[in-house]
């Protein structure tokens, strides 16, 4: 009776061990998990912000490039207009040669 007994017992620590070493693999797994997603978590919220000051960056990009569109619109209309007045200029300047070129030739005639 005290073998079969002993036996029992050693049957039944043996059993606890094992459930045992059972609820220490399910925990381990579980902080496994647990961690993997953690892990995850903080990564999707790094890529969030990175993507955030990408995006910010990019538009301010976008903005100081229209911007700099805009004066250069201005500023190729401003000589533009000098252009064509100076041009403006030429010509009356060239037809008041011509007039005179052309009087001096019926002077000579």
């Amino acid at each position: 009776l005290s073998t079969r007994s002993g036996s029992t017992t050693a049957s039944k620590e043996a059993g606890k061990k094992q459930a045992d070493n059972e609820a220490a693999k399910t925990k381990t797994e579980e902080e496994r998990k647990e961690e993997k997603r953690r892990g995850r978590k903080e990564r999707k919220k790094k890529l969030k912000e990175q993507y955030g000051e990408d995006y910010d960056t990019a538009q301010q990009i976008l903005v100081d490039l229209c911007n700099e569109m805009k004066e250069l619109k201005t500023a190729l209309r401003e000589d533009q207009e000098k252009t064509t007045t100076a041009m403006m200029g030429n010509l009356e300047s060239n037809q008041l040669i011509m007039k005179s070129l052309s009087d001096q030739l019926e002077a000579m005639q």
